[in-house]
């Protein structure tokens, strides 16, 4: 499955939830826009950061190979990628009844894990 049907099905199952968590409380069936819950999905792409940072310090030092370049920015990506998501977290939405989901886009590495989850 794909990102954006992830994000579909996430979404419509977001809105079957609170809906029927709703109907549970209240008794009430949750209708026209103001009972509308949206979830807003953010991702934080960390492959993108990575291949920027790594594009523009090839760019400047044309002869590094691609190993030590990784070596060497990847810190710089890893500062990037917290930011990012210390962004998302922050976020603030105009209307009540947004709910927020973060898609962390990272490959599964342990030496970071620590780092996001002290931001999450």
């Amino acid at each position: 499955m794909g990102k954006t049907t992830l994000c579909k099905q996430l979404k419509s199952a977001t809105r079957k939830y609170y809906c029927s968590t709703h109907f549970r409380e209240t008794g009430n069936v949750l209708e026209g826009v103001e009972g509308d819950i949206e979830l807003e999905i953010t991702v934080v792409n960390y492959d993108h950061m990575l291949k920027t940072h790594q594009n523009e310090y090839l760019d400047q030092n044309p002869g590094v190979e691609f190993h030590h370049c990784i070596d060497i920015i990847r810190a710089r990506a890893d500062a990037e990628y917290l930011d990012q998501l210390t962004m998302a977290m922050n976020q603030k939405f105009e209307k009540p009844n947004v709910r927020q989901l973060i898609y962390c886009d990272r490959n599964n590495t342990p030496d970071i894990w620590s780092d996001i989850k002290k931001v999450l």
